[in-house]
């Protein structure tokens, strides 16, 4: 009965890992990447980058190394998480107050907002979309990202 109860087991995990090498061939992991390259490839990795939701964002700082982001929910640099009280604090940070601290943090100085959730007019909150996720996300739906530069301070 063991044997039987493993062997089918053994059987489910193929069909199980079939279908996911075959999403990990035709679709991303997580949108980190993507916007890594982005990023990359235009050079705004010399700018200091505001990113909320620090657990998300995080997934991107591997492609730079010795970068680190303003992380919005617990106002500080970082290239990883502590995974301490403040931590777990700033995870609650609302994305319209991480908007609102970031724009203090950085008043006056060139930067970039990254977020894991669309703004809505962009425009009406004094930025501009320069780039989003377009390839297909098939496990870390919540890696997709929104880069976005300021039009003013205001």
């Amino acid at each position: 009965l063991a044997a039987l109860l493993l062997n089918g087991v053994l059987l489910i995990s193929v069909f199980v890992g079939a279908r996911y090498w075959v999403l990990e061939t035709r679709e991303n992991f997580s949108g980190a990447k993507e916007m890594a390259a982005f990023i990359g490839a235009h050079g705004l990795e010399r700018f200091d980058i505001a990113a909320h939701n620090s657990l998300q964002a995080a997934a991107i700082l591997p492609y730079f190394p010795g970068k680190r982001f303003w992380y919005c929910g617990i106002e500080e640099y970082g290239s990883y998480m502590k995974w301490d009280q403040a931590y777990e604090r700033g995870l609650n940070v609302p994305y319209p107050l991480a908007e609102l601290r970031a724009r203090q943090h950085f008043a006056g100085k060139p930067w970039l907002l990254l977020f894991n959730v669309e703004m809505p007019n962009p425009a009406a909150h004094g930025f501009r979309l320069l780039y989003t996720n377009r390839e297909p996300i098939f496990e870390k739906t919540d890696e997709r990202f929104w880069l976005y530069a300021p039009l003013l301070d205001r």
